[in-house]
């Protein structure tokens, strides 16, 4: 299961380094996928980080969640 997510959040951020920075619908949908993501994971999201509203924030919270994933992932 951990294996399909890691693709999803590798998907998801590619998605999110082409949205358009000025795309606020578009960055809204993404970061409710990354909730939906966090959901499976059972991480509250909005616990760890502030609910990202720019693509800058997105990025980060996505990059930060797929090193997570390898690293739990190296250790299985």
């Amino acid at each position: 299961m951990l294996k399909i997510l890691q693709g999803e959040v590798i998907l998801l951020n590619e998605a999110v380094t082409c949205v358009n920075s000025a795309d606020k619908e578009a960055i809204a949908g993404l970061s409710h996928r990354l909730k939906g993501i966090c959901c499976y994971l059972m991480i509250q999201i909005e616990t760890i980080f502030c609910y990202p509203d720019s693509k800058f924030e997105l990025m980060l919270i996505v990059q930060v969640l797929q090193n997570q994933i390898v690293v739990v992932l190296d250790e299985v």
